[in-house]
């Protein structure tokens, strides 16, 4: 699963518990990993983490996703 922002970061699932998902940003290169973390209560009811991304967006990274998970589909 993957969570697209409105500002174009995209985050990748990193734990769940019962009532929260904690997400975390997918740019985690070995030298300098973003640490910029999401918390979605309940559905649809997101919260910023304390740190900030430490790159630029990814442009165009929500139409990305759709068309992959749509050829992912397909394949299957």
């Amino acid at each position: 699963m993957k969570l697209v922002a409105s500002d174009a970061y995209t985050f990748n699932v990193k734990r769940r518990t019962k009532s929260t998902t904690h997400w975390h940003c997918t740019v985690r290169p070995k030298q300098n990993q973003c640490r910029a973390t999401v918390r979605e209560v309940g559905e649809q009811v997101f919260f910023k983490g304390p740190l900030a991304n430490n790159h630029p967006p990814q442009v165009g990274s929500g139409k990305a996703t759709k068309i992959a998970a749509l050829v992912k589909k397909r394949a299957l």
